[in-house]
């Protein structure tokens, strides 16, 4: 049996310079030696089923990218930019592969791939905001071609899909899964409650991280009364249960609270975000 992993206190905010705008902490040459063979075999799977013709560049973002990356706790943040024509990228490899690198590289949680189409202006809201914490690890990198961004309600891409994640997991959770795809579906779940959570307080306290254990900090300072609540989100995203009706529990209890607090102090939901688990 796998003992459950500590919560601990981890992470770091984003430094700002001057004008507040917030830096990019990534870099390629911040990538644990442990973790570089992870990264590369990745890049190397995402070229060999697109195609180097397909590609545009490719992005290592988060604890992995800015050197802070835990064992057996952190997952692989991956960000692929496609050629516009190009988009329709086949997915169907990545479960696969994910499972083949968990096996290979025991201290990886999870990969996590997102495909954007490539455009000049990098006008994307959630592609914008997840360059400014990328590092380039394939192509032409234009992470210094975005425009800055303050912590604020630009820089948040998690609370504006959760009207959408909560009504897609609601119907999901009316049918049975696998223990696995439960698992899989509680961690980003909570992952998704503690960043909304955080992101409802970046204008006040002009912050920014998507550490999972400084969202829960932040979030708690101004927000006391759901602190155990949120808490109890923390662990479940990094010990995740396969019993859907704990989820369902945690969706009545906090995700229907951060909904109504997301509507006064953030505005519309976005309601065209795309959410696929695979059994």
């Amino acid at each position: 049996m796998v003992s459950d992993v500590d919560i601990k206190p981890c992470g770091s905010y984003f430094d700002l310079d001057e004008q507040g705008y917030i830096i990019n902490p990534a870099s390629k040459d911040k990538i644990q030696p442990h973790w570089k063979g992870a990264v590369n075999e990745t890049v190397a799977a995402l070229l060999a089923h697109a195609g180097e013709s397909v590609i545009d560049s490719i992005y290592v973002r988060g604890s992995v990218a800015k050197g802070e990356s835990v064992d057996s706790v952190s997952d692989l943040d991956v960000l692929t930019l496609m050629r516009l024509d190009s988009i329709k990228t086949n997915t169907a490899w990545i479960p696969d592969f994910t499972i083949r690198m968990k096996k290979k590289f025991p201290f990886l949680t999870g990969i996590d791939i997102d495909f954007f189409p490539i455009t000049e202006d990098q006008s994307g809201r959630e592609q914008h905001v997840k360059l400014l914490q990328s590092a380039c690890v394939y192509g032409d990198d234009r992470t210094k071609k975005v425009r800055p961004l303050k912590p604020g309600k630009e820089l948040a891409i998690r609370s504006v899909c959760l009207f959408r994640i909560m009504e897609w997991t609601q119907e999901w959770l009316t049918h049975p899964h696998n223990k696995e795809t439960v698992q899989r579906a509680c961690t980003w779940i909570m992952k998704s409650f503690l960043r909304s959570g955080f992101e409802l307080t970046m204008e006040r306290s002009k912050k920014y991280t998507r550490d999972l254990y400084l969202c829960y900090e932040g979030f708690s300072e101004y927000y006391p009364e759901k602190r155990k609540l949120m808490k109890r989100a923390l662990y479940l995203a990094i010990n995740p249960t396969g019993d859907q009706r704990e989820i369902q529990e945690m969706m009545s209890r906090v995700g229907e609270w951060l909904l109504v607090e997301i509507l006064g102090k953030i505005g519309k939901p976005n309601t065209e975000f795309i959410i696929d688990f695979k059994e």
